[in-house]
């Protein structure tokens, strides 16, 4: 599914709201492609040049396991209150 563009969207319409704290729950993703891990990325980066942070909670072991492999698992995967 090319969902990754709606996502992108909402990150970028929830920063422009003002959040400083974006969560991405990811309970019901069964496939995280690419695209979509960019998504991630990129919306992290936007967070972070405004101030605040976007995080990801509830993969399933599939996806926690494609973060880890894709070495992005401990940047996407904090808690809000944690430090960078």
């Amino acid at each position: 599914m090319a969902t990754a563009p709606q996502l992108a969207a909402t990150i970028d319409d929830t920063i422009a709201k003002g959040a400083d704290v974006i969560i991405v729950r990811l309970d019901h993703v069964s496939f995280i492609d690419s695209a979509g891990l960019g998504t991630l990325l990129k919306g992290a980066d936007r967070c972070a040049a405004n101030g605040g942070q976007l995080s990801v909670e509830g993969a399933t072991p599939v996806v926690e396991r494609l973060l880890k492999v894709a070495g992005v698992a401990e940047r996407l995967c904090r808690k809000p209150d944690e430090q960078t």
